[in-house]
């Protein structure tokens, strides 16, 4: 008899390279919880537990600063 384990995705944090950034603020648009907000020129997390790990962020971030991490935990 096999088993299977059901794996249920956490955010764990959402790493931001500032100096990476030109802070143009299209993470902080295309966020559908408002997780991340613009502090003067640079985006902040505001809601990490908010975060669904849509990954929107990450994937259209035109200078790769963001990153999403993820940790697996079973449910």
């Amino acid at each position: 008899m096999s088993q299977t384990t059901d794996k249920k995705r956490k955010i764990k944090e959402i790493r931001i390279k500032t100096e990476w950034c030109k802070g143009c603020g299209i993470c902080v648009d295309i966020c559908p919880k408002q997780v991340l907000a613009m502090d003067y020129m640079t985006p902040v997390v505001v809601s990490l537990g908010s975060c669904i790990a849509c990954g929107l962020c990450e994937i259209n971030c035109p200078d790769f600063c963001l990153e999403v991490i993820l940790e697996e935990s079973d449910r």
